[in-house]
C-alpha cells in the first residue's frame, strides 16, 4: 500500500508542475497551433496520472563517513514512526476515492437511468433521414440511438458502451438540426466520452489536487472548441461553394 501511494504523490507532484507548464506553453507558445493539438495534448498528462503505478526512479549511492553511523541509525528510528503516518494517510486517500467513485457511479447511472427511462423513439421521418445522412457523412459506424427528451433543456449526448443522442421536444428548422446533431456526433468521432471517462477518473484519483480540476475545466473547454473549429471550417466551405453555384448561375 505504502509502495502505490508514494507512487502516487511522485506522480502528483510531477504532472502538477506538468500541468503549470502546459497552461503556461497553450497561453504563450501553443495558441499557434491547432485546437485539436491544444486538446489532445492534455491526454499525456492525464494517461501519466492514470498510469501512476508504473514508476521509475533512479539510483545513486552515496558514501558516507563513519562518523555519521549514529546518525544514520536515529534515522533509521524515525522511519518506522513515517511509515506509520504514511500508511494511516494511504488509507484515508483510499476510503475517500472509493467514497467519490462510488457516489459518482451511482449518481450517474441514476440520471443515466432516468433519462433513457422517460425518453421517446423519434418518429419524425424527416429527423430520422437528416440523422441517418450525417452518419454515413461522418462515417460513424457506432450505433448511437436518437432519442426525445422531455427531461432535458439542451441536446446532449451519453454512454461510453450504448450511446444515445438525447434532442429535446423543440421545434428545430432543417438547418438548425443538422448543425445540432453534427455538433453532437462530432463528440462521438473525436473519442471525447472517452476522454472526458479518462479525466473524470483522474479527479477520483487526485481529489485531493486542485490542479487536476482546473485541469478537467481546461479540457471540457478545448473539446468544444475543436467541434465548433471544424463545424466552423465545414460552414466556412458550405458558404463558399454556395457563393460559386451562385455566380456560376448568375453567369449561365
Amino acid at each position: 500500500m505504502l509502495y502505490v501511494f508514494e507512487n502516487l504523490i511522485k506522480t502528483t507532484i510531477v504532472c502538477s508542475l506538468g500541468i503549470c507548464l502546459l497552461l503556461f506553453l497553450k497561453r504563450y507558445l501553443f495558441k499557434k497551433f491547432s485546437k485539436r493539438f491544444n486538446y489532445y495534448i492534455w491526454l499525456i498528462i492525464v494517461f501519466r496520472m492514470l498510469l501512476f503505478l508504473f514508476n521509475y526512479t533512479i539510483v545513486y549511492e552515496v558514501k558516507e563517513p563513519k562518523e555519521n553511523a549514529l546518525g544514520n541509525n536515529i534515522t533509521q528510528i524515525d522511519i518506522s514512526t513515517d511509515n506509520n503516518l504514511m500508511l494511516y494517510v494511504a488509507y484515508l486517500w483510499l476510503f475517500v476515492t472509493i467514497v467519490i467513485a462510488v457516489y459518482t457511479f451511482i449518481k450517474y447511472t441514476r440520471f443515466k437511468n432516468l433519462v433513457v427511462d422517460v425518453s421517446y423513439d423519434i418518429e419524425d421521418n424527416d429527423i430520422n433521414c437528416i440523422y441517418k445522412n450525417l452518419l454515413k457523412e461522418l462515417n460513424i459506424k457506432k450505433k448511437i440511438e436518437l432519442r426525445g427528451s422531455d427531461e432535458l433543456i439542451s441536446p446532449a449526448g451519453m454512454g461510453l458502451f450504448k450511446s444515445y443522442i438525447f434532442l429535446p421536444d423543440y421545434s428545430y428548422s432543417k438547418s438548425e438540426l443538422t448543425w445540432i446533431l453534427k455538433h453532437e456526433l462530432m463528440h462521438f468521432k473525436n473519442k471525447d466520452i472517452l476522454i472526458k471517462f479518462l479525466v473524470l477518473s483522474v479527479r477520483i484519483i487526485y481529489w485531493f489536487n486542485p490542479l487536476v480540476y482546473v485541469m478537467s475545466n481546461r479540457v471540457n473547454l478545448d473539446c468544444d472548441y475543436v467541434v465548433m473549429k471544424v463545424l466552423f471550417i465545414i460552414v466556412h466551405l458550405m458558404t463558399k461553394k454556395n457563393m460559386h453555384w451562385h455566380l456560376l448561375n448568375q453567369l449561365n
